[in-house]
């Protein structure tokens, strides 16, 4: 599984501080994995708790949103709180996914997480890839990543670094042109929707000083949004929820047609 440790760990943790938090003395927890599809692997966390009732599932992973009134009542205050939007952007961000199932209230309620496998090739096999391919340009490229999501931020700066890039993270425009005054760039990766500019706007100012292209993230993906994106001179246009390979590809898609 290609995937950042740390942060899996931080998923495990959440979910199976829930199910101890919303599960009553002598109920019941159960972790358990699964691989119905080929190439993935389902983790599935279990309890025989409080559960969750229908109107609520389909807001579990909204931010800041709490499930209130009768697990309050039983369990002594708290809803669940963020940490469940934060383990739904950690999971999307590694191309995932994170999904709860309950049949209601003091029926329980499964957790089910479920993410990519990687094969793991022979000795011999990885030895003439590793001969006969092209090799992609990762070591040493220099990447300006703006994203004003923590988390998504966070997880996917980690894991392009992993894969051999020099990272350097932004939170917005100002804090993006503050480190390129400091440092040269390759290639900026920026969200269309930044707190104080548009990724747009960051590019053709970047770009006209530096040199830059750019890559879009942005949550539409209308043909007027890329086309607009286009326009401001980024040559991709990706749209969230955006994981690492996908960045990846899209990154060395821009590398191969500058070369």
């Amino acid at each position: 599984m290609d995937a950042d440790a740390s942060r899996l760990q931080q998923i495990f943790w959440n979910l199976i501080k829930n199910a101890v938090k919303f599960t009553p003395a002598g109920g019941r927890i159960a972790i358990g994995t699964r691989s119905d599809k080929p190439s993935r692997l389902s983790v599935e966390f279990r309890d025989t708790g409080v559960g969750i009732e229908s109107w609520a599932l389909s807001h579990l992973f909204e931010p800041f949103f709490q499930v209130q009134h009768s697990l309050k009542q039983r369990t002594g205050g708290g809803g669940l709180g963020l940490g469940l939007a934060i383990c739904k952007a950690i999971t999307e961000a590694h191309g995932g996914t994170l999904t709860a199932v309950s049949s209601g209230l003091n029926k329980g309620t499964t957790f089910r997480l479920e993410l990519a496998t990687v094969a793991e090739p022979r000795g011999q096999l990885r030895r003439l890839s590793t001969n006969t391919a092209a090799p992609a340009r990762r070591e040493g490229l220099r990447l300006l990543f703006v994203e004003d999501h923590d988390d998504t931020r966070d997880v996917l700066a980690r894991l392009l670094s992993l894969r051999g890039y020099c990272v350097e993270a932004a939170r917005n425009a100002q804090e993006a042109r503050a480190l390129s005054n400091g440092k040269t760039f390759d290639l900026l990766v920026s969200d269309i929707a930044l707190p104080d500019a548009t990724g747009c706007e960051l590019l053709k100012e970047l770009g006209s000083k530096h040199r830059l292209c750019g890559i879009a993230m942005s949550g539409f993906g209308s043909d007027a949004d890329m086309a607009q994106s286009r326009a401001a001179g980024f040559l991709e246009h990706l749209v969230k929820p955006i994981d690492a390979t996908a960045l990846d590809a899209a990154i060395q898609r821009v590398v191969g047609n500058l070369a």
